[in-house]
């Protein structure tokens, strides 16, 4: 065979190869990612390319739910299908869109491993790596090149899973924390982040892994993801860690060198082309399955905010997030509720700086309050405005309003009393009022421990009585004027026979 031929069989080999390879990219990428089986799609490049526009434009063009809020300010359009801002402390919504959807979180599930490992173990501890924690690594997961046998100290490990998102040493610090918590190793760590996150409020979060990589019931929300780090951002350890912006791993054991760490997250990093001065913490997450998710928490010297979205595009998701930020800091005030309350029944508060967020263009005094008794006159307030909670605070009530709720307590014993019997007279401060059931599905109750929640009742009561009233004076009235139109025509007959006899 001529040296040309060869040639041209090699070349003709390589281009079949190549197209093959080519082509089973495309499939790897156009794939549906829930399939068992690549199908190839056979719409073209643009065609694909136009309909992923179409459905981000969607998405983008989604309304956020607070801004069907009377009076709420206008927040922004974001391209992520699930986005929330939230005040750390209060806990008060400023911006949701699809904030309870389930979503996959990628690696900012890093940060649950965090708080899970910060309340459970020491920064001095070790923390080995095992082969478990590097032998299921795939050559395109984040990763420093831990080696099995190396030992660091947690110090070091977190830095490396908040700061590198390195997956092995997230896997090492499950099977180590594990470990020291019951001797269960990697499963006790995952049992142990679904009930911390569970303790805080996020009810509707899974985790099947210390990570993020994709897993059918690894997912969480937006709300419940804000929740988990307003929880992490009260302790000060997280913060130290969040400081660092280049942090290095001495040689070990094993390893002779250093390995160097640097934040990845953009608006934390000053010469970022997203650097947000006010961000204080964070973390980045990308899987296909999960697109870009991001959380971040800044303050402005008044109050802190969380941002999370979730299956944003790229860097799509700073744009998002920074825009939601500059919506948060703008439009919305700390009140301290402690100075400004006018409710009669609060006479003081267990914590002196108690705040609520509320919106610029909103008063206190179109907020409602709900009072709920914790012991004695310790109670709950929680406020809210068109049942959107801003905040709530601990109180100490007055006597009145305990007295008040015992008044309530005897009334629904009254209203119980009238539903079992069918048919009850109830006399309360020479007020009757005739009970009537007409049926077995019709429940009279007065219940409630709210002082708004009653004043309807006492209203309306007091409406029916004085309807009631008004409808029998107006009968009585007419009766009387009849009565006295027949004794007056008697009294005219009378008269004319005596003149006409």
């Amino acid at each position: 065979m001529k040296l040309k031929q060869l040639f041209s069989i090699v070349i003709a080999i390589t281009l079949i190869a190549t197209a093959t390879l080519t082509t089973q990219g495309i499939v790897d990428v156009l794939a549906d990612d829930e399939a068992e089986d690549y199908v190839i799609d056979e719409r073209s490049l643009e065609e694909i390319l136009e309909e992923q526009a179409l459905i981000r434009e969607e998405y983008f063009n989604k309304q956020p739910e607070t801004n069907s809020l009377p009076n709420w300010p206008e927040g922004p359009l974001v391209q992520a299908r699930s986005a929330i801002l939230m005040e750390v402390s209060t806990g008060a919504v400023l911006y949701a869109k699809d904030i309870y959807e389930r979503r996959y979180p990628a690696s900012i599930t890093k940060l649950v491993t965090t708080l899970v490992a910060l309340e459970n173990s020491e920064f001095t501890d070790d923390v080995e790596i095992t082969e478990e924690s590097v032998n299921w690594l795939q050559w395109n997961y984040a990763h420093i090149g831990m080696q099995a046998g190396e030992i660091i100290s947690m110090e070091d490990a977190l830095h490396a899973n908040l700061l590198a998102s390195a997956n092995e040493v997230s896997y090492a610090i499950a099977e180590n924390v594990g470990n020291m918590v019951d001797g269960g190793g990697y499963s006790t760590f995952i049992r142990m982040m679904n009930e911390k996150t569970s303790r805080i409020g996020a009810a509707n979060s899974s985790w099947e892994n210390p990570h993020g990589l994709h897993g059918d019931n690894h997912f969480t929300t937006a709300y419940d993801m804000a929740l988990i780090i307003s929880y992490l951002y009260e302790n000060p350890d997280f913060l130290r860690l969040m400081r660092s912006l280049r942090y290095t791993i001495e040689e070990t054991n094993i390893v002779e060198e250093e390995r160097v760490l640097y934040q990845d997250h953009q608006m934390l990093r000053p010469e970022g082309c997203f650097h947000y001065p006010m961000a204080n913490s964070g973390k980045t997450g990308f899987t296909d399955q999960a697109g870009t998710t991001l959380a971040t928490t800044a303050d402005n010297g008044e109050f802190s905010l969380v941002a999370v979205v979730l299956f944003d595009h790229g860097w799509q998701a700073y744009e998002s997030t920074i825009a939601m930020m500059d919506y948060g800091f703008e439009n919305f005030s700390k009140i301290r509720i402690s100075e400004d309350e006018t409710d009669e029944h609060i006479e003081s508060f267990v914590e002196p700086d108690s705040y609520i967020m509320l919106p610029n263009n909103i008063d206190l005094g179109e907020v409602s309050r709900t009072i709920t008794i914790l012991e004695e006159n310790v109670a709950e307030v929680v406020y809210s405005y068109h049942g959107h909670r801003l905040g709530s605070a601990e109180v100490i009530v007055s006597e009145a309003y305990l007295a008040y709720l015992e008044r309530l307590e005897h009334l629904d014993y009254l209203a119980d009393q009238a539903y079992n019997e069918g048919v009850a007279e109830i006399r309360e401060d020479g007020l009757t009022m005739l009970v009537v059931m007409p049926n077995e599905d019709y429940e009279l109750s007065v219940r409630g421990n709210g002082f708004k929640s009653f004043i309807p009742r006492v209203l309306a009561i007091s409406l029916g009585v004085l309807v009631g009233v008004t409808i029998i004076l107006i009968i009585i009235g007419k009766r009387q004027a009849k009565e006295e139109r027949k004794r007056g025509k008697k009294q005219h007959r009378r008269r004319r026979k005596k003149r006409s006899g």
